[in-house]
């Protein structure tokens, strides 16, 4: 009885709920941290909120989070992945600037959380006042979040704006290209796509399944029979058709656009 009395033994027992999506004992647990008034814990209420959004359970997870006197980061955070991930995006935002009104430091997961709400809403303007918090943080240089920021822009009209965070970006990695290469076919910037196709490849960053899918899109689009050829022969010589239906399709979808 003692060990179940332990906050660290049932925060461990909520994180395997919440990792199996097994919400029935993970109520029980709930009710029994109640039952014992152990929910002051600095870290139970945490798990809980993890576990009730992990499972779809929005209601109850705000609930509890409403109940926590000082949120951490982690709290809210939690609540705001919770609304993004199951479609109510409004809400996430809106938690989002009540949580800097609270004067509670954002971090990663937090930034990638609302952007990622940004973008499934189409909020291009929050999604603006959410890059310049990143901007003026210890994130600035975060490439999972610059990564999101950039498809932010791109998914919700804004090429222009994914330009210009990928242009201020000291690092970056081929998710990075990726995102911008997809955002040029999304508005159908064929040439665009194509140049950066170029640039990246001279800055010996290797494509992948997704970018060359991107690239043969634009070929298409453009009707460079040439380039598609081109990435034609590099397929077949890292036998990429042989793991990948979906280059197959962008092959054929290429070659009868230019013919």
């Amino acid at each position: 009885e003692a060990s179940l009395n332990d906050p660290r033994a049932l925060c461990f027992l909520l994180q395997c709920c919440t990792q199996t999506s097994n919400l029935s004992p993970g109520m029980e647990i709930h009710h029994f941290i109640l039952h014992n008034g152990l929910l002051s814990d600095a870290f139970l209420p945490n798990y809980i909120i993890r576990l009730y959004t992990r499972c779809g359970s929005l209601y109850e997870a705000h609930h509890v989070f409403r109940k926590i006197l000082y949120p951490t980061v982690f709290s809210w955070s939690a609540m705001i992945a919770g609304y993004t991930s199951h479609g109510q995006h409004d809400k996430a935002i809106k938690l989002y600037f009540g949580m800097r009104e609270a004067n509670v430091r954002p971090d990663g997961h937090t930034y990638v959380a609302v952007l990622t709400a940004c973008i499934n809403g189409l909020f291009l303007e929050q999604g603006k006042m959410v890059h310049t918090h990143v901007s003026s943080s210890s994130y600035k240089v975060d490439l999972y979040v610059n990564n999101t920021i950039i498809d932010m822009y791109a998914k919700c009209g804004s090429i222009d704006g994914a330009c210009d965070a990928f242009a201020a970006l000291p690092e970056r990695n081929l998710v990075t290209w990726n995102t911008l290469l997809a955002g040029f076919v999304q508005h159908k910037m064929w040439g665009e796509a194509a140049s950066h196709f170029l640039e990246m490849l001279s800055q010996v960053v290797i494509p992948n399944h997704f970018t060359i899918s991107c690239i043969l899109k634009a070929c298409a689009g453009k009707r460079d029979l040439e380039m598609g050829e081109k990435i034609h022969d590099e397929i077949q010589r890292q036998g990429l058709l042989q793991t990948n239906v979906v280059l197959g399709t962008s092959l054929l979808d290429m070659y009868a656009k230019c013919n």
